[in-house]
């Protein structure tokens, strides 16, 4: 587990079956040395691979992830809770030069279908200066990538005493975008203070130094290129193949 994840990873039960995927409950990855608190947990986590499909040679997964709890770190050396998770260390330089001719993007059969939903998360973030965390709650997400259908996002979550008077700022997205053509994007964002969600932005994103009000309301038409589509259909399944990963070393 430990090498899946780059943290100490513990689950409370397993079930497992070719025709209903795997199943944990009570997931716990926990933070280094010298914080108190767990990097993460899961109250229940599903995974299911469509295996027709992954005979065929065509990736078909979905993922259901249930009370997400993620807390960021920062103690007053600096030190991060994440160090030694995937993603938190530079990739090595390489020297292979670039492939010639023109990219065509990722063929639709090449991309994978991906089904991801979230219920119930949390995100938060503190430094040793601050004990008083930012906190992003209440984090819902339904994303389906259908590389011969569609792409659909539907996303809302709170972020905490984010709005002016310190009240609660809820955030909603929701995109509707064909594989052909021109979609739907939503995006309702209300007035709200960056420096009182800049931690966890910082710490989910690698953006700093976050500062002033944002407030955006988007009603548009998009059309997703091939490279949007490979890039979005990646990073969902890199989502779901980590989670089965640590499903899979926790159980051994």
């Amino acid at each position: 587990a430990s090498e899946a994840s780059g943290h100490p990873v513990s689950i409370q039960h397993l079930s497992a079956s070719w025709t209903k995927g795997i199943e944990v409950e009570g997931i716990r990855v926990d933070s280094p040395p010298g914080f108190d608190e767990p990097l993460a947990t899961i109250k229940r986590l599903h995974v299911k691979l469509d295996l027709k499909a992954l005979l065929g040679g065509r990736i078909d997964a979905a993922a259901e992830v249930e009370s997400p709890w993620i807390t960021f770190i920062k103690d007053a050396e600096g030190r991060t809770n994440t160090e030694g998770a995937p993603g938190t260390k530079p990739a090595p330089p390489t020297t292979a030069p670039p492939p010639e001719g023109k990219d065509e993007g990722t063929p639709d059969d090449a991309l994978p279908r991906v089904r991801l939903r979230i219920r119930n998360g949390v995100v938060r973030a503190f430094t040793a200066a601050n004990s008083v965390p930012q906190e992003v709650r209440g984090l819902d997400a339904d994303l389906e990538f259908d590389p011969r259908g569609a792409t659909r996002l539907a996303l809302q979550a709170i972020a905490a005493r984010a709005a002016p008077g310190g009240e609660d700022a809820k955030v909603t997205i929701e995109a509707l975008l064909p594989a052909k053509g021109q979609g739907d994007v939503r995006v309702d964002v209300p007035e709200l203070d960056l420096g009182r969600v800049a931690r966890v932005i910082e710490c989910a994103s690698g953006l700093c130094d976050l500062k002033g009000m944002v407030a955006v309301s988007i009603r548009g038409k998009a059309e997703p290129g091939p490279a949007y589509n490979a890039f979005l259909a990646l990073a969902a399944l890199q989502l779901v193949s980590f989670a089965l990963a640590v499903t899979i070393a926790a159980a051994i």
